[in-house]
């Protein structure tokens, strides 16, 4: 606490008195008028106040500066403090004597707050010791693995230097090596040379000596060679007289058998010849010759329908025969090509919605007495039995095929009728085939001759298989008498029902002879056709039973285009007489 002096002991001037309108003596507590503490009245203090040193005079200031911050007196009385007498005060300004009463009160609280502040203290000593221990540890631990490192290093170094060491001293024996290696090398390449140049004079004469050793060997091998062809020439001229007898003895036993066959089987025809002709009929000897040469034809091929894609199999059945021993015969086009004839299947191509794969065309032939069908079902062929032309087995050959003339003709279609180039039937309406079957002789038919031209009301046969009737599935050729009609000159008319099936057939006279290839039944005029079904059905019936054949000398004239040759009759009479020197031959493995 400040001590207060007297201005008599100071030697000051009196304190001026503060003047009513100081804002200093306003204020309770702040100025020196009344009530203020330091212009009241001195109080007595509690404890006597020696006089003695200046540390001891301090200490009893803190001590009443203290009191003075409480705000109350130990004693109990609210006297005047007798060293706050306004006597004692020196002259000050209001400011002055406001900033002396404060500052005791700051002073007492921070002694009265001094445990929380070393409180304070001592936790941020604590943590700032924590942080220390923590840096001082990372630091201590980090110079150890800086130690450890080194001394890796220092390892590593060793260790490198000591690689280096022994990489020199590999290099040294490496050079070394190579050295020894070269000198090596130099010693086997002169050691070489030397036992070449040793060598070439050996080889010489050991292939001078087995050069002639091989040429007296050859010698003797060809020698033996032609011994052994000379002999073998010999067995095998002795084989062939001993399989030549052998084969003759064989084939004199098979003919006799044949022989005996034939005669069983012809007369079995001419039983069955009987039953089909009357017994003075003229015809019974042509047809039982004739019958041999007939074949009966299948003709099979595919079309694509255009809006599905759907592929189909057609067919048809026709009728040819044989002109030469040779195998070479005769059908009608349409039955080899039957696409190109039908005028529905045209006019459908022609509209664009069915295409013909011509590609697929299957011919198969069955002479006359094969099974066609396997056990006369009407659906199971056996082409195995017959010779057959597409796919895989190609046994027979078309020849030649005649130029077809062309008409229009109103056709029916699925859009009424169109009008439409058809082939004309016994135009160029022929084919010649090859049937290559060389080891046989084959029954066939000859073609009349010039003086035999038919005339009307002369009689004829059709031989053929009319609706493609098959005997219990064996091809037998059905005979149909009747009579030529009218005899053009391109055209032939015959009072002989025809039906499909007959087309290609032979059309015959009573000696056997070929004057005719019948092809259709008489067409309707295109007249009635236009007018209409019911005058169609009524031209039907006028035309009943009217086939339609093409002259021999038309056959005669195609074949020579053709350049194919046959036979022709010399007589009337030769036909039936050779019906005595011919036989039929099958073979069998």
């Amino acid at each position: 606490m400040i001590r207060s002096y007297s201005t008599s002991e100071a030697g000051n001037p009196p304190a001026p008195v503060p003047s009513p309108t100081d804002p200093s003596a306003l204020i309770p507590g702040h100025g020196f008028g009344e009530g203020d503490p330091l212009t009241a009245p001195a109080r007595p203090s509690a404890t006597p106040r020696p006089e003695g040193s200046g540390r001891e005079e301090a200490a009893h200031l803190v001590a009443d500066w203290l009191d003075s911050m409480d705000g109350s007196d130990p004693a109990g009385d609210a006297g005047p403090h007798p060293t706050l007498s306004g006597a004692e005060m020196p002259p000050a300004a209001p400011a002055a004597g406001l900033l002396r009463w404060r500052m005791p009160r700051a002073l007492a609280f921070c002694c009265r707050h001094v445990w929380l502040m070393m409180t304070f203290s001592l936790l941020l000593l604590a943590i700032g010791a924590a942080i220390w221990g923590l840096s001082y540890h990372s630091m201590t631990a980090t110079q150890a693995q800086l130690r450890q490192a080194e001394q890796r290093l220092r390892r590593a170094e060793a260790r490198n230097e000591f690689a280096e060491q022994r990489i020199l001293a590999t290099e040294t024996q490496l050079r070394q090596a190579r050295q020894h290696l070269q000198a090596a090398i130099s010693a086997v390449e002169a050691r070489q040379s030397e036992t070449y140049a040793n060598l070439s004079e050996q080889v010489q004469q050991e292939l001078l000596a087995f050069r002639s050793e091989a040429e007296m060997r050859l010698a003797a091998i060809a020698s033996l060679r032609a011994r052994e062809e000379r002999e073998l020439a010999e067995r095998t001229r002795l084989g062939m007289e001993a399989l030549r007898e052998e084969l003759m003895v064989k084939l004199t036993g098979e003919y006799e058998r044949l022989r005996v066959r034939g005669d069983a089987l012809i007369d079995s025809l001419a039983s069955r010849a009987d039953e089909a002709l009357p017994a003075n009929d003229p015809f019974k000897r042509s047809f039982a010759v004739a019958r041999e040469a007939i074949l009966f034809i299948r003709t099979d091929y595919n079309v694509r329908l255009s809006q599905t894609g759907e592929v189909k199999q057609l067919t048809s059945f026709g009728t040819g025969f044989l002109i030469s021993p040779v195998g070479v015969g005769m059908t009608a086009q349409h039955v080899a090509y039957p696409w190109r004839y039908d005028k529905r299947l045209r006019a459908a191509v022609e509209l664009g919605t069915v295409e013909v794969l011509e590609d697929s065309l299957t011919l198969t032939m069955w002479l006359t007495d094969s099974r066609v069908l396997e056990g006369g079902s009407d659906e199971t062929f056996r082409p195995e039995n017959g010779y057959r032309m597409g796919g895989e087995r190609q046994q027979i050959r078309i020849l030649y095929a005649g130029t077809y003339e062309q008409k229009a003709e109103l056709v029916p279609s699925a859009l009424g009728f169109i009008p439409l180039n058809v082939p004309r039937l016994g135009k160029g309406d022929l084919v010649v085939f090859q049937i290559l079957d060389f080891s046989r002789r084959f029954p066939y038919l000859s073609l009349a001759a010039d003086m035999a031209k038919p005339a009307p009301l002369d009689d004829v046969m059709v031989v053929g298989y009319p609706l493609s009737r098959l005997a219990e599935g064996i091809a037998t050729p059905q005979p149909s008498r009747g009579r030529v009609r009218r005899v053009g000159a391109k055209l032939m008319e015959l009072d002989s029902p025809l039906h499909p099936g007959n087309s290609g057939g032979p059309l015959l006279t009573p000696a056997g002879q070929v004057i005719g290839l019948v092809f259709a039944e008489a067409n309707l005029p295109a007249i009635y056709r236009k007018a209409g079904e019911e005058a169609a059905a009524r031209a039907a019936k006028r035309m009943m039973n009217v086939g339609l054949a093409l002259p021999f000398w038309e056959i005669l004239l195609f074949l020579e285009q053709a350049g194919v040759s046959y036979e022709i009759a010399s007589g009337a009479e030769e036909a039936p007489a050779a019906e005595r020197f011919m036989v039929r031959v099958n073979c069998w493995k």
